[in-house]
């Protein structure tokens, strides 16, 4: 891809997805997601007496009473088998739903953590992400952040234990569902905010078209991520977002403000 004027950017920051952007969907449908999905329950019984597990067991039944509008019980108040198991196939559900809810992110982040540590998981990016992040971050002084649905905890996983090494050095720092919806413009206001840095400073990438959308409408200056195994690009008449199938399309130029 020509790297023409519509890819090139002055900015101080830049925002990246991640499923779909830094890194591959399929391996966080077929391996992450599988992996938490398989060790919920392992996890749970390994670690039922620190109060901590039984806090995020809870959790999820209060996320599962919200949804269903039934009265659940405390952890405390049952059979800590007959628990384990509810949660457990809550857990599975959800995975299996694609939910975003805190309760899941934050329970899946602290099973993957053990499986990042013993060398059964290996955080996948593309091959031209941990190249961008080092120049993006080193010879162009952009700072380089990570916006995702993912817990920051899974976040800090995934990038400290990827195949090509440890990347968190090239990265400033994290943002997750706790600022707001992805697909809300007033997160990315927010996230502007919180770092100081007018909204057409920052460069947003994702692959997912309604995140975009609320990006720009937030001032940002956004590119769509197309990477194999994403889902097809559906834009409004008239509508455009510059589209890049990898970060080296990609020219920054850093802010003299």
């Amino acid at each position: 891809m020509d790297k023409s004027s519509d890819l090139t950017f002055c900015v101080d920051c830049v925002i990246l997805d991640v499923e779909g952007t830094t890194t591959s969907i399929k391996f966080v449908k077929d391996e992450l997601f599988p992996f938490a999905a398989s060790h919920v329950k392992r996890h749970l019984q390994d670690n039922w007496q620190i109060r901590e597990t039984r806090d995020d067991a809870n959790a999820v039944l209060r996320q599962a009473e919200e949804d269903s509008g039934e009265n659940l019980a405390d952890v405390g108040n049952d059979n800590q088998d007959c628990v384990i198991d509810r949660v457990v196939k809550l857990v599975q559900d959800m995975i299996a739903q694609d939910r975003k809810v805190p309760c899941l992110k934050n329970l899946q982040g602290k099973i993957w953590k053990k499986g990042y540590e013993d060398g059964r998981l290996k955080g996948h990016v593309y091959a031209d992400v941990p190249t961008c992040l080092k120049q993006w971050r080193e010879d162009v002084g952009v700072q380089v952040y990570i916006y995702s649905s993912g817990s920051v905890a899974a976040q800090k996983l995934l990038f400290a234990h990827t195949e090509y090494g440890d990347l968190t050095q090239f990265l400033n720092g994290h943002f997750d569902t706790a600022v707001g919806p992805k697909t809300a413009s007033e997160s990315y206001v927010k996230i502007a905010t919180s770092l100081a840095t007018p909204a057409d400073k920052i460069l947003f990438l994702t692959d997912i078209v309604a995140e975009a959308r609320a990006a720009l409408a937030a001032g940002m200056r956004v590119v769509l991520a197309s990477r194999p195994g994403n889902a097809p690009v559906e834009l409004s008449d008239g509508e455009h977002f510059p589209t890049v199938s990898s970060f080296a399309d990609i020219v920054l130029v850093k802010s003299r403000e």
